[in-house]
């Protein structure tokens, strides 16, 4: 898969676990939801471009 595409997805997904977790008042679980997800997409990138 394209990494940038899969970049894309993991980070829309994770934004769409993250809004559902904020309308359940799970703040701390929503901003993890989105710091793993940007973690894993950063090695993605890195993974990509070595």
């Amino acid at each position: 898969m394209d990494p940038y595409k899969e970049m894309y997805l993991k980070l829309f997904n994770a934004a769409e676990d993250a809004i559902i977790l904020l309308r359940q008042e799970k703040l701390y679980a929503a901003s993890r939801r989105l710091i793993d997800a940007q973690c894993e997409t950063e090695e993605i990138f890195m993974s990509a471009t070595d």
